[in-house]
């Protein structure tokens, strides 16, 4: 799997559909991910999004018995896509609840395909992408660091 860098074109995207509070469509070729709940009115926005954004992983990964896409695991799915490097959460508040709202600079495969390719007997770095010079991206911590550029922001970048 690849590392996932934050994108501040992401997040304002995600910003602006979660301001909408309605179902988050992230159009193009961008994954999102969405959740709405309730909160008490003197939450702290950041640590429960970042409480929500775990469960996700872990009640995500508890549904999949492979590398596969499945059915209706989309929020784990998009954070386990190994073609998104980039990514943003945001937040907004809604009549009582909190929209949580992250985009990925890749939508998904489909379901059935797959999300990565797992290493082989532990070697979780040897699918990492070749470089220029035939060199493999570097790995840490199991995450292959492959090259990732900020893009600047655009009024149509929806379109």
């Amino acid at each position: 799997m690849k590392l996932q860098y934050w994108d501040c074109v992401l997040e304002d995207m995600a910003h602006a559909e979660a301001a909408t509070c309605a179902a988050a469509t992230a159009g193009g070729n961008y994954g999102v991910a969405q959740e709405k709940f309730k909160v008490k009115s003197k939450c702290n926005a950041n640590d429960e999004t970042l409480a929500k954004i775990k469960k996700w992983w872990t009640d995500g990964a508890k549904k999949q018995t492979n590398q596969e896409q499945v059915a209706d695991n989309d929020n784990f799915s998009n954070m386990a896509n190994a073609a998104s490097i980039g990514f943003a959460c945001t937040y907004q508040y809604c009549s009582g609840e909190l929209n949580s709202v992250c985009f990925y600079n890749e939508k998904l495969p489909g379901v059935g395909a797959n999300l990565y390719e797992p290493g082989q007997n532990g070697k979780y770095c040897d699918n990492c992408k070749q470089l220029g010079g035939g060199a493999k991206a570097p790995c840490v911590d199991a995450l292959c660091q492959v090259p990732f550029e900020q893009r600047e922001l655009s009024s149509n970048i929806l379109s």
